[in-house]
């Protein structure tokens, strides 16, 4: 039996792409304003779990790329020894992102790189986001053109 939040996120993986439709006029920005999901869900839940049982879930439809923000290394430990190594995951901690937004006046290769991540992704996880600055997750908002989940 699925955990109450697993699915939840893949009922809103499944209803993702008509929400996606209805509103082609906004930008990525706006529409994960909008329709992006965040849960806060206690910090007693299987978060690691919930998230590999999910990208079992969407891997299952035919999506293969996918992206996990993370808030620091015990959180990228936990989700990366859960999730099954056949998925094709890109890992980066929210500090990258911001680090990438402090060097983009010398170098912008790198945030570029992680823009790309984001928009070339079938889903984004971003899990701490409640640790984060809104700078960066206005950053990763924008740049993320497929399913954005945000877990507190």
């Amino acid at each position: 039996m699925s955990h109450p939040m697993t699915v939840l996120l893949q009922q809103y993986i499944t209803d993702f792409h008509k929400f996606k439709l209805q509103n082609e006029d906004l930008s990525n920005m706006m529409f994960n304003k909008m329709y992006g999901l965040y849960v806060n869900p206690p910090t007693e839940w299987p978060i690691a779990q919930i998230v590999s049982d999910t990208l079992s879930y969407v891997s299952k439809s035919g999506s293969k790329s996918f992206v996990i923000v993370y808030s620091s290394t015990d959180v990228y430990n936990k989700i990366s020894d859960a999730i099954d190594q056949s998925h094709q995951v890109t890992y980066f901690s929210w500090h990258e992102m911001y680090s990438a937004m402090m060097r983009a006046g010398q170098d912008i290769s790198y945030i570029e790189h992680l823009k790309k991540q984001l928009r070339e992704s079938d889903l984004v996880f971003f899990v701490g986001v409640s640790s984060a600055i809104n700078e960066v997750i206005d950053q990763i908002k924008g740049s993320t053109v497929g399913c954005l989940i945000m877990i507190g």
